[in-house]
């Protein structure tokens, strides 16, 4: 499994985070979850995208992910899965 992030704060921009989980089974499938989360950041914001293990990801972001989506990711007995989310605050 995969698990990207991108965790982007600008001065009156606020800050957005990217998450971005997918099972991929070669290194194909993961060059194709690669360029999938850019196409979906944009170019942009790409260039901040950071790959994460899964207990980095868990420690650091499991508190914005559902317990539905949590189970998938602890379990990992299904074919294929890809989850993405965007959150976006500005608080200025």
């Amino acid at each position: 499994m995969v698990f990207y992030v991108i965790d982007y704060c600008a001065t009156g921009e606020g800050r957005t985070i990217w998450l971005y989980v997918a099972k991929c089974y070669d290194k194909n499938e993961e060059e194709y979850c690669l360029k999938d989360f850019k196409g979906w950041v944009g170019r942009y914001y790409s260039a901040g995208i950071e790959k994460y293990d899964q207990q980095r990801f868990l420690e650091e972001y499991s508190h914005l992910v559902s317990e539905n989506v949590l189970r998938m990711i602890m379990e990992d007995s299904f074919g294929g899965f890809t989850y993405k989310q965007e959150l976006h605050v500005n608080v200025s």
